[in-house]
């Protein structure tokens, strides 16, 4: 059965990757300006967004769900 297809206007110029929303393309932009400075002390893996490295460390146990 055919899918809807989502449309990706925005092309990043470095990778030619495609998003639908141009704040998407900003954000993946930083990656290829800042690279992933936030890394996690328990596996090593790299994040350009702190909040990701945050969402990341809950799955090793090393944070709480969620604040109080």
């Amino acid at each position: 059965s055919a899918g809807v297809t989502e449309e990706k206007p925005f092309p990043c110029p470095d990778c030619g990757k495609t998003f639908s929303w141009k704040k998407n393309l900003s954000s993946h932009q930083r990656l290829h300006r800042d690279g992933r400075p936030f890394s996690c002390a328990e596996c090593g893996r790299g994040f350009a967004d702190k909040r990701h490295l945050t969402a990341h460390l809950r799955g090793h146990g090393g944070l709480p769900p969620y604040a109080c």
